[in-house]
């Protein structure tokens, strides 16, 4: 039943609206933007301390250039591992656990089906003696699976 329904026949049960989609973005991302603002804060501030301080004594010098341009890779590479291999490598690796448990609770489904058609197949009485002892052979000789 809706929600419009279901306050339209029960006055307590109230409405709840959905979430905005700007809460549920940030509910969903709260930790990448947390790293994006922290690391595009602190690298900017650096940044501008840098050009400030070299600007009072003068033209940068190559020392001071290397380490503008360090500074600036080492942003960009944070970014860049944080981003393409951090989180959404996470992301990928849980799909594939789930994935991975979904493809054995299949496979599980699947021995017990095929188990109990060659139970029902040797319990017919059209089956010669060889393909009852070929069946036979396919079932599995663990106690597990005994009474199955």
């Amino acid at each position: 039943m809706r929600q419009i329904e279901l306050f339209r026949s029960d006055q307590k049960v109230g409405l709840v609206p959905p979430p905005h989609p700007v809460r549920v973005f940030l509910q969903r991302y709260w930790w990448d933007l947390l790293a994006l603002g922290w690391g595009f804060g602190w690298g900017m501030y650096l940044l501008v301390r840098g050009i400030i301080e070299s600007s009072r004594r003068g033209p940068p010098d190559p020392a001071e250039r290397i380490a503008l341009g360090l500074v600036l890779l080492t942003w960009v590479g944070f970014f860049f591992v944080w981003n393409t291999l951090g989180a959404r490598s996470l992301r990928l690796v849980e799909r594939i656990v789930d994935l991975q448990r979904f493809f054995v609770a299949v496979q599980k489904k699947e021995t017990e089906m095929i188990l109990q058609i060659i139970q029902v197949l040797m319990n017919s009485e059209e089956l010669s003696k060889t393909t009852r002892d070929n069946l036979a052979a396919l079932l599995p000789k663990d106690p597990d699976h005994e009474g199955k």
